[in-house]
């Protein structure tokens, strides 16, 4: 999965946890889908742990997979 789908995955999901917003892009994929539930599961559980104020000020990362071609963006031009 790209990068920047992962990152967007991510997001989402913490949006979710904090206000129940759900993405306004459909998934394309089930795997994305799978993703971003198995993402708000682990998150509720972590914000249900540290609480809504720790949570509020953690800061979450997507690895970055350097043996991934996925990761390209093919649209950019240089």
């Amino acid at each position: 999965m790209k990068e920047s789908t992962r990152v967007w995955i991510l997001q989402s999901a913490i949006d979710y946890v904090l206000d129940g917003t759900m993405p306004s892009d459909p998934f394309e994929t089930e795997e994305e889908k799978a993703a971003f539930f198995s993402d708000v599961r682990d998150l509720q559980e972590y914000m249900d742990l540290v609480g809504p104020e720790a949570f509020s000020r953690t800061t979450f990362d997507v690895s970055y997979s350097y043996e991934d071609d996925e990761d390209e963006d093919e649209d950019d031009v240089f």
